[in-house]
C-alpha cells in the first residue's frame, strides 16, 4: 500500500471491513502485515521488501493473503504489482489482489492464480506491450474475478470468503 492519503483510506476501509467480517463470522481472524523495519535515530526505515498487506484467515482456517491497490485511471495498469510482490504471491496459497478503482468506487477480488500468468507474461515481455495488454479495465477485472464492493468502499469479505470457497 502506499503512503498517500488515499492509500491510508483504502488501509482504514480495508481494515474495518476486515474487523466487520471477523465481527459477522467470516472470518477467524486477520492481521495487517509489515515489511521489516529497522529504527534509525527518530526514523523507521524499511530494510526488506514487505509481504503482501493483509493475511484473513477464513472460518475453515483457510489463509488468504491479501495485496491491496488502488488507482483513479480507468485502466489499472499490471506493472502496479512489484516483482517482490509477485514472487510472495506466487508463493502463497490463496493469494488475491484486491483492486479498488475509485471513480467507481468498486473493488474486485482477483486471485493470483488467474492474474499471475498475465503478469508474468507481461513482466517478461520486451519492447512496448500491444493496446490494452498491460493493463485490465474494471470490466475485464469482473471477469478474472469477483466483485467485493460495488458503491462504497468496504470490501465484503463474506462475498470474497465465498468465491474463495468455490473455488
Amino acid at each position: 500500500m502506499t503512503s498517500s492519503a488515499s492509500g491510508k483510506r483504502l488501509e482504514a476501509a480495508t481494515e474495518l471491513a476486515l474487523q466487520g467480517a471477523q465481527a459477522a463470522g467470516h472470518l477467524h481472524h486477520w492481521l495487517r502485515l509489515h515489511p521489516r523495519m529497522r529504527v534509525v535515530g527518530r526514523r523507521a526505515i524499511q530494510v526488506a521488501d514487505g509481504p503482501p498487506d493483509y493475511l484473513a484467515i477464513l472460518r475453515d482456517l483457510t489463509p488468504v493473503y491479501v495485496e491491496a491497490k488502488e488507482h483513479g485511471e480507468d485502466r489499472w495498469k499490471l506493472e502496479r504489482v512489484e516483482p517482490h510482490q509477485a514472487s510472495e504471491l506466487s508463493a502463497l496459497p490463496g493469494a488475491q489482489v484486491l483492486v479498488c478503482w475509485l471513480e467507481e468506487r468498486t473493488t474486485v477480488a482477483i486471485p493470483w492464480r488467474v492474474l499471475g500468468p498475465r503478469w508474468r507474461e507481461h513482466a517478461g515481455r520486451t519492447g512496448r506491450a500491444a493496446a490494452g495488454e498491460a493493463s485490465l479495465t474494471l470490466a475485464q477485472a469482473q471477469a478474472l474475478g469477483t466483485v467485493v464492493s460495488r458503491g462504497v468502499a468496504l470490501v465484503d469479505w463474506s462475498l470474497l470468503a465465498g468465491a474463495l470457497m468455490d473455488e
